[in-house]
């Protein structure tokens, strides 16, 4: 193996969720993550009943996605949703709209639209596999470091545009807030009722 691929082949080996990260002006809100969680509740029986459909639901974990920027799992769905099956994206816009959690001792979150679910539900699902990810905080400084000057350069220009995707994903890593991830993993026991919601198999 040349000297050129070797670097290529340990950008993709490296790669993993904690490369995966969501760059906000604000932090997650307490009421936001149990507002997304406690959601599930009311989003089963709809989901159950497009999966029963044959359509793609709003809990669809689509693999590829994993190897985006920000990670947009829910999003995706949402949007697909919207432009596939609008009478169902219409009634679970009406659901995540009126939905009110029991927010205990918060605050209580209402979502202000689909999309407003859609990217908190990233947001804290990002969280959860970078915080429960073993790569480095400095994979991104590591590999950088790594590459022999003008090695881009050489490359074909597909095999430069993945090293230069999985380079940007490597740097947004160190953007993922502390205070998220945190956050976030002080509900892992709820956070797995969604993680059992999801469908796997598409």
């Amino acid at each position: 193996m040349n000297n050129i691929k070797k670097p290529l082949l340990f950008i993709c080996l490296f790669v993993s969720f904690s490369a995966m990260s969501f760059s906000s002006d604000k932090l997650l809100e307490r009421n936001e993550v149990a507002a997304f969680i406690g959601s599930g509740e009311v989003l089963h029986d709809l989901s159950e009943e497009m999966k029963v459909s044959g359509v793609r639901t709003f809990y669809n974990f689509d693999r590829t996605l994993m190897a985006k920027k920000n990670m947009p799992i829910f999003f995706e769905n949402v949007r697909l949703m919207q432009e596939n099956s609008p009478e169902f994206y219409d009634r679970f816009t009406r659901i995540v709209t009126n939905y009110v959690h029991d927010g205990g001792n918060d605050s209580v979150y209402r979502f202000k639209s689909a999309n407003d679910w859609a990217q908190i539900g990233d947001r804290i699902m990002l969280a959860y596999f970078t915080e429960h990810s073993t790569a480095s905080r400095k994979a991104y400084d590591d590999f950088k470091a790594s590459i022999p000057p003008g090695m881009l350069k050489l490359l074909k220009p597909e095999d430069r545009v993945k090293v230069e995707e999985q380079l940007g994903l490597l740097k947004s890593a160190q953007d993922v807030p502390e205070e998220d991830k945190k956050l976030v993993d002080s509900f892992k026991v709820k956070l797995k009722t969604v993680l059992l919601e999801m469908d796997y198999k598409s």
